[in-house]
């Protein structure tokens, strides 16, 4: 008896905190922005190398030292997050880790790709157009966001554009559409005078 009752009540918290988790909470959009103007500034810059033969190494100083560099800088991030995060609804911590499952594979198999050039690198931007896809879904799912599910449904169908076109223009294809459907809806939050101030809210919290 004692059991079933210590059951439902860990149950009942539960189902509270996804209640507060369904409450409006101050959208962060810094990680949003800074891969979308690094992952925009990669394929720019690689698409400018192929097209016009230039003579660099695109592979150790656009591809490798800018990712290895922006995951360590992430990761002390999100680390910094987390730990104002211990007070805050669980939907947001679910979504840490669902973005941080979706970035963590996403960045290592570029890395790898790039690297080895073990596979159509033409094909890169598809892949990433998908994992975006999957993100954005679950995330605006998650916190009922609107713009999230639009912006998901954008991406995956991004990814089947890209998918069709496996040549160097895709990479060019893959900066408009990060531009689209990344950093221009995420500043459009980030700095919307209701998601201030929510986050006048949060701090007074």
């Amino acid at each position: 008896m004692y059991q079933k009752s210590t059951s439902s009540g860990d149950l009942r918290h539960i189902e509270i905190a996804l209640e507060h988790g369904r409450e409006p909470v101050h959208f962060n959009g810094v990680i949003y922005l800074l891969w979308g103007f690094i992952f925009a500034k990669l394929f720019i810059l690689e698409f400018c190398v192929q097209v016009y033969d230039i003579p660099f190494n695109s592979t150790l100083f656009i591809w490798s030292l800018t990712l290895i560099f922006a995951a360590v800088c992430t990761g002390v991030y999100l680390n910094v997050l987390r730990q104002r995060m211990k007070k805050k609804p669980l939907t947001n911590a679910l979504i840490v880790r669902i973005w941080t499952a979706v970035f963590v594979p996403m960045v290592l198999i570029t890395l790898v790709g790039v690297i080895t050039r073990g596979f159509n690198l033409y094909l890169l931007p598809a892949g990433i157009a998908f994992g975006l896809g999957t993100g954005y879904l679950i995330h605006g799912y998650l916190n009922q966001m609107k713009l999230f599910r639009l912006l998901g449904i954008g991406w995956w169908m991004a990814g089947i554009t890209l998918a069709l076109m496996p040549g160097v223009e895709s990479l060019a294809w893959m900066a408009l559409f990060i531009l689209l459907l990344q950093i221009i809806p995420t500043a459009y939050l980030q700095f919307s005078p209701a998601n201030r101030r929510l986050a006048a809210q949060a701090e007074e919290e």
